[in-house]
């Protein structure tokens, strides 16, 4: 990526920086595959995160208060199987629960009413459509959990208020003293973390900035390195192949702590880009900075290839490349040390490169305290895996998925969450995984084993947690 280009591709991310996250939210992540994950397990420790904030903590630990949160997190679960089924008369939907679980998938497609509008975004808004399975269910239990709380020990829930301060890097939580109305006063939808909003609204915008002039294959081997040297950090970008948005019911608090610690990303990113531009700005030369191929040089090394591995099948005939930034032209000579050769592959000058695995992962500081459940997560996930195994689903029929599945750490995100890296056999059954050859939402593997890990999750009191194919 020449200098100029690399200043273009800069100020193209600074502009979509400076906007909302509201517009991409709107028009391109809602309407995107969205899948809604809710473990009653989780929403409990969301719940008790929520007390916590509001003061109420002591009330966590009464038995019957528990109780009462036990019984609604379950009739939310109830709730939402009901409507995803209702949901299937009227859309494509891919659905995965047990007893303590329950995944809901809509995928990306389009409205034939908003189509024949002539809208520009005329997609489905899942989102939202998604919400709608726990929206009334949530409203009843939290208006009814307020009562009982008022009665039995004469505290209240009200609605909180968030005042960010980004000079300090706090984020203020007040008490307005006015009573809650509805669900969304204690509990919104909030997506994953590493699969929110931001996250990819900024990796769409560097893959969108970068695709105007180059191939971003070539451009990621340089592109990280690049950034490293100008000052730019995007350990937190989302980067999967799904393209897809995942979300849960989560405590208030901890999605407004999740947007407050997205715009302090924001800021942080929009002063490291400014000050990269400035760099690039003052023509001073930048030692390590890497070039990347254009479309064109890309062809040309596609045809040079083609090219000399007609040669290489020729007995005594060996080729050379040409060097970088010189016209494409192939030579192939015979030589006498060739002529003496047995017939087998010939050299053709290009070396294999070892590309370094990257990890965004902030290790935990002390990974004896997650790592304990390490023996008890793979003394029974290949049995659970296996139980859980069926149509829709991959089937057991050689016990070699299964067997191969484990966990193999157990990191803590950078907002104190576990995350629990797993591994499987990946040749043959990555084939299954979305975007591969096979790949769909009912038989992907990571499905299967992510649901079998939250089954075993729910004898720990772990609450939210993440999980990802190491």
């Amino acid at each position: 990526m020449s200098r100029a280009s690399m200043i273009k591709m800069l100020k193209s991310l600074e502009e979509d920086l400076m906007g909302t996250s509201d517009i991409y939210r709107q028009h391109q992540a809602n309407k995107k595959e969205n899948t809604f994950q809710f473990f009653p397990s989780e929403f409990i420790g969301e719940m008790k995160l929520e007390f916590d904030a509001r003061g109420l903590s002591h009330l966590i630990g009464k038995r019957d208060v528990e109780e009462k949160i036990r019984l609604g997190a379950e009739k939310i679960l109830k709730a939402c199987r009901v409507q995803a089924k209702n949901f299937k008369k009227s859309r494509d939907i891919g659905i995965v629960s047990n007893a303590s679980y329950i995944s809901v998938t809509l995928a990306e497609a389009v409205n034939p009413r908003e189509q024949a509008k002539g809208k520009e975004y005329p997609n489905f808004d899942n989102f939202s459509k998604l919400k709608g399975l726990y929206a009334q269910e949530l409203k009843d239990f939290v208006l009814d959990l307020n009562e009982f709380i008022k009665e039995k020990y004469q505290e209240r829930l009200n609605k909180l208020e968030f005042q960010t301060d980004f000079e300090s890097g706090d984020l203020k939580i007040v008490d307005t003293g006015v009573e809650i109305t509805g669900g969304g006063d204690v509990v919104e939808g909030g997506h994953l973390e590493g699969m929110g909003v931001f996250e990819s609204r900024v990796r769409d915008a560097i893959d969108n900035a970068i695709n105007q002039n180059y191939n971003a294959k070539v451009t990621g081997k340089n592109f990280k390195s690049n950034m490293e040297l100008l000052g730019i950090d995007l350990s937190f970008v989302r980067n999967d192949a799904e393209d897809a948005f995942y979300f849960t019911a989560q405590s208030r608090v901890g999605n407004q702590v999740a947007g407050f610690e997205s715009a302090k990303e924001k800021e942080k990113l929009l002063k490291q880009v400014r000050a990269a531009l400035a760099r690039l700005d003052d023509k001073t030369p930048i030692v390590g900075l890497q070039g990347s191929k254009s479309y064109a040089e890309v062809k040309g090394e596609k045809l040079t290839k083609r090219v000399l591995k007609r040669f290489n099948k020729i007995p005594g005939v060996t080729t050379t490349k040409p060097p970088e930034g010189k016209d494409r032209v192939v030579k192939a000579e015979h030589t006498d040390k060739a002529k003496k050769r047995k017939r087998g592959p010939v050299n053709s000058g290009i070396k294999a490169v070892n590309v370094p695995k990257i990890s965004g992962v902030v290790r935990n500081e002390k990974p004896q305290n997650l790592n304990q459940y390490l023996g008890v997560f793979n003394a029974q996930l290949q049995d659970v895996v296996r139980k859980n195994m069926g149509p829709p689903r991959l089937e057991n029929r050689t016990g070699r998925f299964a067997s191969s599945v484990r966990v193999t750490e157990i990191q803590q995100t950078k907002r104190g969450f576990p995350s629990i890296g797993y591994t499987y056999q990946k040749d043959p059954y990555q084939t299954f995984e979305k975007g591969f050859k096979r790949g769909s939402q009912e038989r992907d593997p990571r499905s299967l084993i992510d649901f079998s890990i939250r089954e075993i999750a729910t004898q720990f009191a772990m609450g939210r947690f993440y999980t990802r194919r190491v």
